[in-house]
């Protein structure tokens, strides 16, 4: 019989499954396709300690070689013919120790914790689960822009006292206002569809838009610079990849207008960090709208939290509703895809 590996992290999940019925119904469906169905857990993200948003963080920057492994998880995966993960890491140990591996499902939509070059050499299938925190998301990201298009949370911060408040320019209303989408993927069309109704003009940056979506979502496709230079409010939707590793950089946040915005909800490293603190510190540009950071936790002394023109939230944005019982509703569909031999959706390589 084959075997399919259900393996999560033991330090969130110290029992994966427990009192889970509806998500247990729904990886025990790989039974009916002849294949036992082991649930575990694999410590491997904590084999050097941290917490667990310090790990996932770690494994997005740096890929899953330093991951280690216990030889009790070792000796489950010698067998399997099938992997499922979300944040854990499978990189080249992994798989040297796991010969009959066929098929990785990954619970998330980025694949930094894959070795996807050391998958293709062996011949295996990943798939991935894009768009399971879409919604709420896009949903954050929506409500940062207009957060920041009307200065509500910069009006709170900057109130003084006894003596009013700073006003903050907002001469810009909605049906002046342009936005600028980086990365048109599932959430940047999400923002999109979401602010409809607010009569933006709509800027979108994406080297693999399709043409045809302009019409579709009533967007004009641009390059970079262009986008930078006119839009009024720049939300970031790209992923985080080699190459798009600082996008938006000194020149890009130079183009900025000075009265622009940046709102962030995406990965800190597709900006660079130090260029935008500048700019903000500078007031080269009006504000920043930041959900993620180089380094998270941020620290309570750093200096975003010191400038008047930022706002800041915790890497929250994807916190909503149950994620781990749609992440498995979303894989569950893909893997019985390719149980029953079917054209994958979601395939990766």
């Amino acid at each position: 019989m084959k075997k399919i590996v259900f393996a999560f992290d033991g330090r969130r999940y110290p029992d994966p499954y427990q009192g889970r019925e509806d998500i247990s119904e729904l990886i025990d469906q790989c039974s009916t396709y002849g294949y036992e169905v082991v649930r575990t857990y694999d410590n491997g993200l904590f084999c050097e300690g941290g917490d667990y948003r310090s790990v996932a963080k770690r494994i997005e920057d740096e890929g899953p070689d330093w991951v280690k492994y216990s030889d009790e998880y070792l000796e489950i995966m010698k067998d399997a013919d099938a992997l499922v993960v979300m944040y854990n890491g499978v990189n080249k140990i992994l798989l040297e120790h796991s010969p009959k591996l066929k098929y990785i499902a990954v619970m998330r939509s980025g694949l930094e914790n894959i070795d996807i070059e050391e998958c293709k050499k062996r011949g295996i299938t990943v798939s991935n689960c894009p768009g399971k925190v879409s919604e709420p998301v896009s949903e954050m990201a929506c409500a940062m822009i207009l957060d920041a298009m009307r200065g509500i949370t910069l009006v709170n911060t900057n109130w003084v006292p006894g003596t009013g408040f700073q006003a903050i320019d907002n001469s810009k209303l909605s049906y002046e206002t342009t936005l600028g989408i980086v990365g048109f993927g599932i959430i940047g069309k999400k923002v999109m569809k979401k602010l409809s109704g607010f009569d933006f003009k709509v800027l979108a940056y994406d080297p693999f838009a399709k043409k045809e979506d302009e019409d579709i979502y009533g967007v004009k496709f641009v390059d970079l610079d262009t986008l930078m230079q006119q839009s009024d409010i720049i939300s970031v939707h790209a992923r985080l990849l080699p190459a798009t590793e600082k996008l938006i950089g000194t020149k890009e946040i130079a183009l900025m207008k000075e009265n622009a915005v940046l709102v962030n909800t995406a990965r800190a490293g597709l900006v660079d960090e130090d260029a935008l603190i500048i700019a903000l510190s500078e007031h080269k540009i009006k504000a920043a709208v930041l959900d993620v950071f180089r380094e998270e936790p941020l620290p309570d002394d750093h200096i975003l939290h010191r400038l008047d023109n930022v706002v800041i939230t915790p890497h929250m944005a994807g916190n909503a509703g149950d994620v781990m019982l749609l992440s498995v509703r979303i894989m569950m569909e893909e893997i019985l895809r390719y149980l029953k031999k079917e054209k994958l959706l979601y395939k990766v390589v």
